[in-house]
């Protein structure tokens, strides 16, 4: 089973690492990332196994929102 995050921000540097570093941090295995630009907007999904994941879908979200507050994130 995989995990999916998609994130929609505004562009900035550091993204890409900021956000896999999350899903790192919490065990997570990336298999699979895209992300681009689109008119000045930061589009990303990335997809992770859930084998050693150490966050329910639940404390996903309350984990994450932090991140996504300071990436002013969707």
């Amino acid at each position: 089973m995989h995990g999916i995050l998609q994130v929609c921000c505004p562009d900035q540097r550091g993204l890409v690492a900021q956000i896999s570093q999350f899903v790192h941090h919490w065990g997570g295995n990336i298999v699979h990332a895209d992300h681009h630009l689109d008119e000045g907007l930061f589009l990303s999904r990335l997809e992770w196994e859930l084998a050693g994941f150490q966050l329910s879908p639940a404390a996903m979200c309350q984990e994450f929102a932090p991140l996504a507050q300071a990436l002013h994130a969707q």
